[in-house]
């Protein structure tokens, strides 16, 4: 065999191994979300973040909203229409949230077939609204490039922050940012309590295999890097207040 073809081989190798990862992992997300209740209707999800008052998510849905109000607020502010990348958009609603400013044009992508199916069908047909199936390096979503890239409660499925920022960085324009919100961001010093308490609600929620897939991130790894606080986590004594959110919103500009 030529060296080529080894090439071509170690290649269609690890493109099959990552297409397993990716069903295992959905598999084990969309049991564990049936088991939490975050399943929603088409109807439920046509209208997030709202959401019944009787829901049982409807605390947490309060804090989405918020979140997502003050994100879509600041992409309202720029002056010129951004191409915005939502890399683990899941069913899509905020993808579509952000659809309102009709300048901006947003792209939602996700390896979670099952929920990016519904994303598609319920809110597809907009000009300025793309859904795609695969993450990064998908050719569809690496083929561009864009003025912002929003994680959304979704870093924490990503491995390596690393690589994440570096994948990033390359699908950025010049003078893009990288947003990270509604996610947990730790000291060092909380990591290992943390993945436990992980652990411990996975294995409780019956789907102890979700552990494999879920990552803690912590401050350090932002070390070195460009980024704003855009909004600073509650304290957990403020979380008892109104209008305290428990994530950062941090905005990374790289260039």
């Amino acid at each position: 065999m030529s060296a080529q073809e080894l090439i071509y081989q170690a290649a269609e190798i690890k493109f099959h191994s990552g297409q397993e990862t990716n069903r295992l992992f959905e598999q084990e997300y969309i049991r564990l979300r049936s088991r939490e209740g975050r399943i929603y209707t088409d109807a439920e999800l046509q209208q997030l973040p709202e959401i019944a008052a009787t829901h049982p998510y409807a605390e947490e849905w309060k804090i989405r909203k918020r979140s997502s109000e003050k994100l879509l607020k600041y992409f309202q502010q720029k002056k010129n229409a951004c191409h915005i990348l939502e890399p683990g958009c899941g069913n899509g609603w905020l993808t579509n949230f952000l659809a309102q400013d009709r300048r901006h044009t947003i792209t939602g992508a996700d390896i979670n077939e099952t929920e990016l199916v519904q994303a598609k069908r319920v809110f597809g047909i907009q000009p300025n609204l793309r859904f795609i199936s695969g993450s990064l390096d998908h050719p569809a979503v690496s083929k561009e490039k864009y003025d912002a890239i929003v994680f959304a409660s979704s870093i924490q499925y990503f491995e390596s922050l690393h690589e994440v920022i570096r994948q990033c960085i390359t699908l950025l324009k010049p003078g893009g940012e990288l947003h990270l919100l509604d996610s947990p961001v730790y000291q060092q010093q909380e990591l290992a309590a943390a993945r436990e308490r992980t652990k411990r609600y996975f294995d409780e929620s019956g789907v102890p295999g979700m552990a494999a897939y879920y990552f803690h991130h912590s401050w350090e790894q932002l070390a070195g890097l460009s980024y704003t606080i855009l909004s600073k986590p509650a304290s957990r004594f403020r979380l008892f207040k109104k209008n305290q959110d428990p994530f950062p919103w941090i905005c990374i500009q790289p260039s």
